[in-house]
């Protein structure tokens, strides 16, 4: 079976794995190169979940052309004049799906944290992912999208995507394969041709995931697409299928970097500086003349200085220095 967290994330496999996996706050991350919507689609088409997406991003039809039979409202963020109003309006959308649907899970989606951030304060928006994360805590679950390439301005020059991630119970950071092997060091063995060509399709993903336990989950996988009745349909794969598709030597690459032989200095010397396991044998059987005199002297000393002066020392106690000729 594969244990793979992204392939548990698209197709809700490995429950078992990850069971704290269904609520809390996913942060999925993108760049202009490589978006995760694709990611999020399969996310959507994969479970039979109540969305309530939150369009500040994108407008309503985006989602009515890309999903299928999800069950699924869309709020247009543009339409309230303040977030608390957003806030007030997803809180009643879930109170209704809960007494139509009550078994079905819900999950909100914020299609832009960074477009909130544009037109609120940032202060305002992560009180209201705070409290959208405290409706239902444990049975609802958050999907925010950030673009971690766009320039946020915030008061008092916060780090807003690390407090996203401190927010977080999962991170995934979606990237481009052109950058991947690039920050690598790789680019100069890329096949540009065909990444130029392939490359949007494809795309690998860091994860950081906190598990029930409390420890973290580390991963980076990979996923290929292709498009099936105008669909985008994920394929999870490892990161080396990839360095086969655009790194055409890639296997002396992986070789390169395998660690080598430590050399022994001592191998090609004349004379052996090594001990045989006999001399050893007999180095730790030597007893030293100086633990010997340890041993049969079992006196403590007091720590004490004796001094016996001569005849001709002089001494005034106003002042101890006064023999010595500067």
């Amino acid at each position: 079976m594969n244990k793979s967290f992204l392939e548990h994330f698209i197709f809700g496999t490995n429950q078992e794995l990850y069971k704290n996996s269904s609520h809390g706050i996913v942060l999925l991350q993108d760049t202009i190169l490589q978006t995760c919507k694709y990611l999020l689609l399969n996310y959507i088409n994969n479970r039979d979940y109540y969305y309530t997406i939150l369009c500040v991003d994108t407008l309503p039809i985006y989602w009515n052309k890309s999903l299928g039979r999800a069950k699924y409202k869309c709020i247009e963020g543009n339409n309230y004049n303040t977030i608390q109003e957003i806030l007030l309006q997803i809180k009643n959308v879930i109170k209704n799906n809960k007494k139509e649907l009550a078994l079905v899970k819900n999950v909100i989606i914020v299609d832009s944290v960074n477009t909130l951030l544009i037109k609120y304060s940032s202060y305002e928006v992560l009180s209201f992912i705070k409290e959208l994360n405290e409706i239902n805590k444990n049975e609802i679950q958050i999907i925010l999208i950030y673009h971690q390439d766009s320039i946020i301005n915030t008061v008092n020059n916060m780090n807003i995507k690390s407090v996203l991630s401190s927010m977080a119970t999962t991170n995934i950071l979606v990237e481009h394969t052109k950058k991947f092997f690039q920050n690598q060091g790789w680019s100069q063995n890329m096949d540009m041709d065909i990444i130029e060509r392939n490359s949007i399709n494809d795309a690998i993903c860091s994860i950081l995931h906190e598990k029930e336990s409390g420890k973290m989950l580390r991963e980076e996988m990979a996923y290929s697409m292709k498009i099936e009745n105008n669909k985008p349909i994920i394929s999870i794969i490892p990161i080396i299928d990839l360095m086969k598709k655009y790194i055409p030597n890639y296997q002396n690459l992986l070789n390169d970097k395998k660690p080598t032989k430590k050399v022994d200095p001592t191998e090609n010397l004349t004379f052996n500086l090594n001990l045989t396991e006999e001399e050893k044998k007999v180095k730790n059987q030597l007893e030293l003349p100086y633990f010997v005199g340890q041993d049969n002297n079992n006196t403590e000393g007091s720590g004490e200085i004796y001094f016996d002066p001569e005849l001709d020392d002089e001494f005034d106690d106003d002042d101890p220095d006064a023999d010595l000729d500067f």
